[in-house]
């Protein structure tokens, strides 16, 4: 325990994120020497005098700390919830020179960044004892239904919430940014990232990068009909992660990527398509599954990401045969610098009636995005059609929640900004198309004349 030689010289304060026998998560850890008080959800009475439990308390967003605690005394407040007090127990060490060195740190946080902040941590903390009480009782009604009920009642709260957050972050100074990063991650991680299978591949980028194949599979598989997750709040977080506006505009953009692929192989004698960054492949899959391509096409994929690839080989292998005969695929493991730099690469690609790109300018220096696509261009056939997507800076929203939180960073862009990459004599032939259903992305659309 705490003695009067390793206490808290002074009362920490800061609130920190707690969790309380790795389930119930407390709004904040009010830490004073041996004693400190753990506020949680007033949903939540299963903390009577003496009761003894384990207690995590986060000291930032990687370093946190575990050790048993009794309970002294449980008060009921209206607004704030149950503040519960406790004195550490047993055998359990409190590391004070942590606390207190994650307090000084706080101070250089901006307070109305801080009160947003904590703000949103209390009321998901809320929803999740909600959801967690719901599921130790036993289902009074159909979990779709709950689920249904409960996105009306909290997806648009998350949305004003991560709206303010964002508004605040940007009107802070470059440098003062990742500051307030991390405290936004230290308050908010242990209810959705650590909790929430889809939010920890964000986060974690198990392949080294964001917006990998895998990302893009649990967007389509989970945007609609169906839940991801062991319980009803990591089901509804995952649904919420699915349906922020760039989760759904990735729906529309494949699903305009299977008209645009469509349309072309109807309307040419031996059609050749190419497809740079083609992740998942899941537009092409979805179309031969379909049935809606009745005639042989050559379509050649290039990925950097060899996972990727051997995903969707796998994938085009389940079709029947009758739908696998139809394409005359080619996978080449592939990058931007090999397209842009290997005449070699370049002249193996050949030349094709359609080149499509999405998921790759997002995360191009714009040096870069102007070299690969007039080299793309060069690759179409007479009466060809480059189509660029890019994230749109004027309707992007929810950047708190995939940037500040996932630190999934794009180079969102205007169109003119894109107007940029092509050479002014070649604009005239330029258009941006608006595609429904997908506010999130723009698309530059390049034809070659014939």
């Amino acid at each position: 325990m705490l003695d009067g030689q390793n206490k808290l010289s002074t009362r920490c304060p800061v609130p920190f994120p707690v969790i309380v026998d790795g389930i119930w998560v407390g709004i904040s850890a009010d830490l004073n020497g041996q004693d400190f008080s753990v506020q949680l959800p007033d949903v939540l009475s299963i903390f009577p005098p003496d009761s003894k439990h384990r207690v995590k308390v986060r000291f930032s967003n990687t370093e946190a700390e575990e050790f048993p605690a009794k309970v002294v005394s449980s008060e009921s407040h209206p607004e704030s919830g149950i503040i519960v007090g406790m004195q550490l127990a047993g055998s359990g060490r409190f590391d004070s020179n942590r606390a207190e060195a994650a307090a000084k740190n706080l101070s250089r946080i901006d307070e109305s960044f801080r009160q947003k902040v904590l703000q949103m941590r209390k009321a998901v903390a809320w929803i999740k004892a909600e959801c967690d009480l719901r599921d130790s009782r036993g289902p009074r009604q159909s979990p779709g239904a709950f689920l249904e009920e409960l996105q009306g009642r909290v997806f648009p709260a998350f949305d004003k919430s991560l709206a303010q957050i964002w508004d605040l972050y940007t009107r802070l100074h470059q440098e003062g940014r990742r500051a307030h990063q991390l405290f936004c991650q230290w308050m908010l991680h242990d209810l959705v990232e650590e909790q929430v299978e889809i939010n920890r591949h964000i986060y974690r980028k198990p392949l080294g990068y964001p917006g990998d194949f895998m990302m893009m599979n649990y967007i389509y598989d989970y945007h609609a009909g169906r839940y991801l997750g062991k319980t009803t709040f990591e089901k509804l977080i995952n649904r919420y992660t699915c349906n922020i506006p760039i989760s759904k505009s990735n729906i529309g953009r494949k699903e305009y990527l299977k008209k645009q692929i469509e349309k072309v192989i109807r309307s040419h004698l031996d059609p050749s398509l190419l497809s740079v960054g083609s992740g998942p492949l899941r537009e092409l899959v979805e179309l031969l599954t379909e049935g809606k391509i009745a005639k042989p096409f050559s379509f050649a994929c290039v990925d950097f990401e060899k996972k990727a690839i051997a995903h969707a080989e796998k994938e085009l292998a389940k079709l029947p045969s009758g739908k696998r005969g139809l394409i005359r695929e080619r996978f080449v493991i592939g990058d931007v610098v090999s397209i842009i730099r290997k005449k070699d690469f370049r002249a193996a690609l050949g030349q094709h009636d359609l080149i499509y790109v999405s998921g790759v300018f997002d995360y191009l220096s714009d040096r870069l995005a102007s070299a690969l696509a007039e080299q793309l261009f060069r690759l179409l056939k007479g009466g060809g059609r480059l189509i660029i997507v890019n994230a749109s800076l004027q309707r992007s929203s929810h950047r708190a929640y995939y940037e500040i939180l996932g630190e999934w960073d794009m180079y969102h862009r205007t169109e003119e900004e894109m107007l940029n990459w092509v050479r002014p004599e070649s604009r005239p032939s330029i258009r941006f198309e608006s595609v429904p259903n997908c506010p999130g992305y723009l698309f530059m659309v390049l034809d070659k004349l014939a």
